[in-house]
């Protein structure tokens, strides 16, 4: 029971990280859209910390190359 416990709590925390990422990608997206942000300055930024997955970095690279 406690096993099925902590793996549904991983997959709420991974859910949560998931929606988190995607969250910060779409907001990048708009931010260069409005021509607020510099895609060489965001480039630069773009360093995935340790516990961040390359999903971001991959969508911020994406938003990129749209732009």
């Amino acid at each position: 029971m406690q096993e099925r416990m902590q793996k549904m709590k991983d997959q709420i925390e991974e859910q949560k990280r998931t929606i988190r990422q995607e969250v910060i990608a779409d907001i990048i997206a708009q931010l260069q859209n409005a021509g607020i942000i510099d895609p060489k300055i965001l480039a630069a930024l773009s360093f995935p910390s340790p516990t961040e997955s390359t999903f971001t970095l991959a969508a911020t690279k994406n938003s990129l190359r749209c732009s």
